[in-house]
């Protein structure tokens, strides 16, 4: 187990017992300890190794580590949130103690799920995204997806009179659906940036179908009832594209 902390922080230590090595590694104000069982546990208890009063403990989170091998992916997303979010100096550090040898950026549906979207403020986030990476993670490998096609709704009220006498109103929702022009512009900016960069890009918003091939993924029941999230199988048909696409390009390697 990795355990991801400031450096003024004191280590944890671990019941049942464990081997432990303090700050096996570290980036910018973050250390890492790594602790270590011979036999498996089902359930750990985290304790701190002493009291200090002096600084406040900040630790960022955990991996658990089988120590067989393999290949090992992280995911880490966040409701809601945009390159901007991420392309934060501090956060791309504890990224890097993870020693990614490849990371994947796929945003770009909650950049540009607005009326007020403003192209440069994207672009602008987008940049200092991979500015970042490069510089702190500079053996990583990157690779962007574009966004997949979504929609705006907007809701509409109005009243119908009901009964024999015709005294009753029933209040009546209409809910409308607007494609979202920005994705197509934003998956667009996306490839461009990646080619001026030199970085891997994934098209997925025209592996979709785009505007014209999203209809298929609300017929097969793809898509959400929002017209901006995934069903499970939608999510997966995603994964299965871009993993296909990965898999191609290593073929050719």
């Amino acid at each position: 187990m990795h355990l991801v902390r400031t450096a003024s922080s004191l280590p944890l230590t671990a019941f049942p017992l464990a081997e432990l090595r303090t700050g096996r590694f570290s980036t910018g104000a973050y250390v890492v300890d790594t602790l270590s069982w011979r036999s498996p546990y089902t359930s750990v208890t985290l304790t701190g190794a002493e009291e200090n009063d002096a600084d406040e403990a900040v630790y960022a989170g955990c991996v658990l580590l089988s120590g067989k091998g393999g290949v090992l992916v992280h995911d880490i997303g966040i409701n809601g949130a945009a390159y901007r979010h991420y392309a934060l100096a501090d956060y791309v550090e504890q990224l890097s103690l993870l020693e990614p040898q490849l990371l994947i950026l796929s945003m770009g549906t909650n950049d540009c799920y607005s009326t007020r979207f403003q192209m440069a403020d994207f672009t602008e986030s987008l940049e200092q995204m991979l500015m970042l990476v490069k510089e702190i993670l500079p053996k990583t490998k990157i690779l962007l997806t574009t966004p997949p096609p979504s929609f705006f709704r907007q809701a509409s009220t109005h009243y119908v009179v009901t009964g024999r006498r015709r005294k009753h109103r029933k209040k009546v929702t209409t809910m409308t659906y607007r494609f979202n022009e920005n994705a197509a512009r934003v998956s667009e900016e996306i490839m461009r940036r990646a080619e001026l960069h030199g970085v891997a890009a994934f098209d997925l918003f025209s592996a979709m179908g785009g505007q014209s091939g999203i209809n298929s993924w609300i017929a097969d029941g793809l898509m959400a009832g929002d017209r901006v999230h995934y069903s499970r199988d939608g999510y997966e048909r995603q994964g299965r594209l871009i993993t296909s696409a990965l898999e191609r390009a290593l073929s050719i390697r």
